[in-house]
């Protein structure tokens, strides 16, 4: 698992893009590690983690709560995100995933999680000074 994880960023085509992005602007400079936490059974492995998002507060983790069968509301809509720069739009399955997209190392990524979620309830503003945002 830890291989395949690294293997991704290494390689430049993690499914997180903004952990992508992240680890490429810092790679070079020694700022990028990963380390192993702890070695549990599958079936501790979600009640581990939470352990653990818990007591180290990451920025970078998605889900603050992967024990909840669907811990974040943003998995269950699709989320159209239109680029007002480039004209460009796009659907994602989630917020989180269109957050991902948009996301810029130096971005809060819950506040651009919030920020889309706000935008789609509220149409008319912009993400970021340039994203419109609708649920489908």
């Amino acid at each position: 698992m830890i291989h395949l994880f690294s293997e991704k960023l290494i390689h430049n085509y993690h499914d997180n893009k903004f952990m992508q992005r992240v680890y490429n602007k810092y790679k070079d400079g020694g700022k990028i590690y990963y380390q192993i936490l702890e070695v549990c059974n599958q079936d501790e492995l979600k009640t581990r983690e939470k352990y653990w998002i818990d007591k180290l507060n990451p920025d970078i983790n998605i889900v603050k709560d992967p024990t909840m069968e669907n811990s974040s509301k943003a998995t269950n809509r699709k989320v159209e995100i239109l680029d007002t720069v480039s004209g460009l739009s796009k659907i994602y399955n989630s917020i989180a995933d269109a957050a991902r997209s948009i996301c810029e190392p130096q971005d809060n990524f819950n506040s651009i999680c919030a920020s889309i979620s706000v935008v789609c309830h509220n149409k008319g503003k912009l993400v970021k000074h340039r994203y419109k945002c609708k649920y489908l």
